[in-house]
């Protein structure tokens, strides 16, 4: 008689390493047995992120003949090399851009990423630089490096001794050599002034004059009361000086502003009787004597009112003013404050709505 057995099922198990203690675990683990370190933190996920990359790396150069695993290292090695002197380059660009001082303090410290690449030949960065033909492409990043550095240092210094220049740099006096004393009734000014430590001066930015004077100007006085500007300037500093000339009215000046000041009256007069006799028309009609009850009432609300015209938006005085007093007036309170509805049985529509209790009309039927 034959024996029969059941088949067991088979399980497989896939295994991982931990990043922690480099034993053995099961990949669905959360905990690793050994260490009892937390596998399910950013830190564990990205060791296991690069702990794949180093595994697909070792894969990939297992499967490569012999004569082909030196190209291709040496392939990776220089692609590493490039973008870390890449990111050098844009580090200092960065750098010039935020301070020059910065660029200068900084920028040769960006040598060292571009000269410690390791290299089983070469272990000391001094040889490198003894055999830096070997190195071109090194070679000539370092140089623009220093290039920049240097570029950026004697644009700060340059920078900071004209900065230095202009402080020292004495600002214009202007000196006034007429006075300012009262014309009485002359029509012109005769301007005297010179300029120390200036190089040009402009009155009232018409007339110029260069040198340091003494300039004469002859300035017609318009007015009782003439502002005079004086603008000197140097190379790199300017100073103005303002004056007030004060002379006297002529006798056709006079004349000529009573004149004006009479007429001026007059048109104003005349502008207000026109405005008095207009609201006398205004009051006498309906409407006007509305708003003379009510003066903080519109026009327009009046006349509506005179033609017995309502709107939402309206007052409960413009209705009472229209309607008189309501037959019922009815308070409501469900808990959102205070609602009005006022009747008036005798006219259609006969009710009006206040929702919010500001005494305007809502809605009516």
């Amino acid at each position: 008689m034959g024996c029969q057995g059941k088949v067991a099922p088979l399980f497989i198990t896939f295994m991982t390493t931990c990043p922690f203690c480099a034993e053995k675990i099961k990949a669905e683990a959360i905990i690793c047995k050994n260490c009892q370190k937390d596998l399910t933190t950013k830190q564990a996920k990205a060791m296991f992120k690069q702990q794949e990359k180093v595994k697909k790396e070792e894969e990939l150069l297992n499967s490569l003949p012999p004569h082909k695993k030196e190209t291709y290292l040496r392939e990776n090695k220089r692609k590493s090399q490039v973008k870390n002197m890449w990111y050098a380059v844009i580090i200092f660009s960065a750098l010039i851009l935020v301070s020059d001082t910065t660029a200068l303090l900084l920028g040769p410290l960006l040598l060292i990423p571009i000269w410690l690449h390791p290299r089983k030949e070469e272990t000391w960065t001094m040889n490198r630089f003894k055999n830096w033909k070997s190195y071109k492409f090194r070679a000539v990043i370092s140089t623009f490096l220093i290039i920049f550095s240097i570029g950026a240092f004697g644009a700060n210094a340059q920078e900071k001794r004209l900065e230095a220049i202009k402080a020292a740099y004495p600002e214009p006096k202007i000196e006034i050599l007429s006075g300012q004393s009262p014309q009485g009734e002359l029509a012109e000014y005769k301007l005297a002034f010179r300029v120390d430590d200036g190089e040009t001066a402009v009155v009232n930015g018409a007339e110029t004059f260069t040198g340091s004077g003494p300039f004469e100007s002859i300035i017609p006085l318009k007015g009782i009361h003439t502002t005079i500007r004086i603008l000197a300037k140097n190379k790199y500093k300017q100073q103005e000086t303002k004056i007030v000339i004060e002379r006297s009215e002529t006798e056709q000046e006079k004349t000529t502003r009573l004149a004006r000041e009479a007429e001026a009256e007059r048109v104003q007069k005349q502008q207000e009787a026109a405005q008095a006799a207009k609201k006398r028309e205004w009051e006498s009609t309906k409407a006007g004597q509305i708003c003379k009850r009510h003066p903080d009432w519109k026009e327009e609300d009046c006349k509506m009112i005179t033609d017995r015209k309502i709107w939402v938006g309206m007052t409960y005085d413009m209705l009472i003013e229209l309607r008189g007093k309501p037959n019922s007036a009815n308070p409501s309170n469900y808990g959102s404050g205070t609602q009005w509805q006022w009747c008036w049985y005798s006219y259609t529509p006969s009710c009006f709505y206040d929702n919010n209790d500001d005494g305007i009309i809502d809605i009516y039927n």
